[in-house]
């Protein structure tokens, strides 16, 4: 549950720091960090199916 709590405050807060100036460089740059992982994490999500299966031809020609 604690995990949930804070990932849902960084996720809420992320956009904030990224736009800020009163924040220092490097949070700002966490900021962006955090975004744009959250946006490869999602773009991961909807193509797993894809993923999967090109994994699963990979190990088939593996295994010839």
């Amino acid at each position: 549950m604690f995990c949930r709590v804070l990932f849902t405050a960084l996720s809420c807060s992320a956009l904030f720091i990224a736009i800020s100036d009163n924040v220092p460089h490097w949070v700002n740059v966490l900021g962006w960090i955090y975004i744009l992982g959250m946006l490869c994490v999602g773009i991961l999500a909807l193509k797993a199916e894809q993923i999967i299966s090109w994994c699963d031809k990979q190990f088939a020609k593996k295994r010839k």
